[in-house]
């Protein structure tokens, strides 16, 4: 084999192996992002309780329990409803009430923001004041995020307004 031919082999090995370990690295990146993705509150028991149906204009609640369950007080950072959900139904106010409200652009989601310590063994209700503004079969996830805004637990809510 001559000189330029060994050179040749030598940079496809090269790029070969650059290729092989870019991959695994990306592939390792890629889990762990993905684990940070679904990464679940511990120690919590959520339950939440949307209307079935609505008729226009009415005014009802979406509350929003979130018992601690752990040895430690929580924080409960943010209720995020995706906006599929929202397309007919307006949120006007919570108790306790949301500190901020921010669209989340990339996910469709809008963002309620809270800073609400839960201590051990008890229980927080978040109530949302909405109205059905759209005739139409809304659905989509909420999430309740507790200690940071990546740790959440989704909860699929549907309601027909009429």
């Amino acid at each position: 084999m001559n000189k330029g031919a060994k050179i040749a082999v030598g940079i496809g090995i090269g790029c070969a192996v650059i290729c092989l370990v870019g991959g695994i690295i990306a592939l390792i990146a890629g889990g762990a992002f993905f684990k940070w993705l679904m990464e679940q509150p511990e120690n919590v028991v959520i339950n939440v309780d949307a209307p079935a149906t609505a008729a226009m204009d009415e005014e009802f609640t979406i509350e929003i329990q979130i018992e601690n369950a752990a040895q430690e007080s929580q924080t409960l950072k943010c209720i995020d409803f995706q906006q599929t959900y929202l397309e007919g139904i307006l949120i006007s106010d919570s108790a306790p009430r949301f500190t901020e409200s921010t669209k989340i652009p990339i996910v469709e989601y809008i963002s309620y923001a809270f800073e609400e310590n839960i201590p051990p063994g008890e229980t927080l209700v978040v109530r949302f004041s909405a109205v059905a503004f759209l005739a139409g079969d809304y659905s989509g996830d909420v999430d309740i995020c507790i200690n940071k805004e990546s740790v959440c637990s989704t909860v699929n809510v549907r309601t027909i307004v009429r």
